[in-house]
């Protein structure tokens, strides 16, 4: 009796042993496992922190790059104006041409340009008037520039301007000279695709791909353009082997991505254009508009936390920019993150960060918003 007493002693021992070991274990599995979801939010957290660090430092070094860039071409803008005014220099057409240059390069990388632009057509001009009277004068000379550069960097600049018609009319110029520049062909045809004269377009890209040796760039730009002509005119045949040639001759050109994307989800294969949005976004890390397209596809999957998490990094890109009268146009898509943004919260059922970020889509001219 003496030996079963100490036998179910031993056992209650035993199990109690056994039972607080298993509370012991799953006590702390339990703890464990929520120390290491608040070590995973923290570090998610410190990432988003880092992440919206990292684009605040790239914007911060891009404005000073673009504000070193325009005072050094401000600085050769003023040397160039003291040659052209030193009455001892014949060949007055060069400092013009660089003057022309300097300015249009100074409206390339600025948001307000038309002043630029216009300074890069008044001394493309001058220029061209200075050229001409220059090779009256010489029987035998060697140019620093040929006259068809000039009618090229007036042209684009009458682009930058909007005003196609007086582009055209220049390109064609080039284009008359004996030796032409392919990039006269390639800006005319993109200018014929947005007046919706696809044939005439189609013709100058075909053109410059049969006649000239491209670089990987130019190729892929030519491309692009042509498979967009094609989408529309309804040649589909060549449309997907142009985008997909296009995007391996430069991955990081966006337009080719956004455009087979855009292919997949008319065709309601959302997964596919999502995979081409993140293929994108792989090779250029730091493009909000592709960071935009791909929190829209996911809007569109219903996948609205990955979403936001997208339309919230497309808004630490966003300049802080004070606008006289209204943004500018190539900055649409900020209007449009923020509805989707108001979307979300309506879907979340919050009305007042809702009607916030409708205001803020209206500040950008989005349409539906207003509505």
């Amino acid at each position: 009796i003496y030996g079963k007493r100490q036998e179910v002693k031993l056992i209650r021992i035993f199990t109690v042993i056994f039972i607080l070991g298993v509370a012991y274990v799953f006590i702390g599995g339990f703890y464990y496992s929520i120390k290491l979801k608040i070590k995973k939010r923290r570090e998610a957290k410190q990432k988003i922190i880092d992440e919206k660090e990292r684009i605040k430092t790239l914007l911060d070094n891009r404005v000073i790059e673009n504000n070193n860039l325009k005072s050094s071409l401000n600085t050769k803008i003023k040397k160039a104006y003291a040659a052209y005014n030193d009455g001892r220099i014949k060949e007055k057409y060069w400092p013009a041409y660089e003057i022309a240059s300097f300015y249009f390069e100074i409206a390339k990388n600025s948001i307000s340009n038309k002043k630029e632009f216009e300074s890069s057509i008044k001394w493309a001009t001058q220029g061209i008037s200075d050229f001409e009277d220059y090779i009256k004068k010489q029987k035998t000379f060697k140019a620093k520039v040929k006259l068809s550069d000039f009618y090229l960097i007036r042209a684009k600049s009458y682009k930058g301007i909007s005003d196609n018609l007086s582009a055209i009319i220049d390109y064609d110029r080039i284009i008359d000279f004996p030796v032409s520049d392919c990039n006269a062909y390639i800006d005319r045809g993109i200018i014929r695709y947005e007046l919706n004269s696809y044939q005439n377009a189609l013709n100058d890209f075909n053109y410059v791909l049969d006649n000239y040796v491209l670089d990987d760039i130019t190729k892929s730009k030519v491309l692009f353009y042509r498979s967009e002509v094609s989408n529309l005119t309804g040649d589909k045949e060549t449309i997907d082997k142009d985008i997909n040639e296009a995007i391996r001759l430069n991955p990081k050109f966006t337009k080719p991505y956004i455009s087979k994307a855009y292919r997949y989800s008319f065709k309601k294969n959302n997964e596919y254009a999502l995979k081409t949005y993140i293929e994108a976004i792989k090779n250029n890390p730091d493009d909000p508009y592709l960071i935009y397209h791909r929190g829209m596809a996911l809007f569109e999957s219903k996948k609205y936390d990955e979403a936001m998490e997208d339309f919230n990094t497309v808004l630490d890109f966003k300049p802080k920019n004070i606008f006289k009268i209204e943004p500018p146009k190539e900055e649409w898509f900020y209007g449009s993150t923020h509805k989707f943004r108001a979307n979300f919260y309506s879907i979340k059922g919050n009305k007042d960060l809702q009607l916030k970020e409708l205001k803020e889509a209206i500040f950008y001219n989005h349409k539906s918003a207003i509505e």
